[in-house]
């Protein structure tokens, strides 16, 4: 269960951000990517979810999961689709030459 929901709440926060239109030059996986942790509304939900009977443990666990392994797998992931610049290379004495 927990792998099936976070298969899920990745594929769809990406493909998601894939569908954002309006502009062109705006990168859209990258907005997807950066939907993917969502841990305090999972949490809020899974809380309330529990608290009134309406999750089972095992759904609420599974659930608590998917909200810990989206949060640690964002950063990583968002480093893919924002890759370091690289850094310019300055010619020797070439800093005070105006063009």
């Amino acid at each position: 269960m927990p792998t099936f929901l976070i298969a899920v709440a990745i594929f769809g926060k990406v493909i998601t951000g894939l569908t954002v239109f309006g502009q062109s030059q705006i990168n859209r996986l990258a907005i997807g990517v950066g939907m993917i942790p969502r841990g305090e509304v999972g949490l809020v939900f899974a809380g309330v979810g529990a608290a009134s009977g309406v999750l089972s443990k095992s759904l609420g666990a599974a659930i608590i999961m998917m909200d810990i392994l989206t949060t640690f797998l964002a950063p990583p992931l968002l480093r893919l689709v924002f890759p370091e610049p690289k850094p310019e290379s300055r010619e020797a004495g070439g800093a005070g030459k105006e063009k």
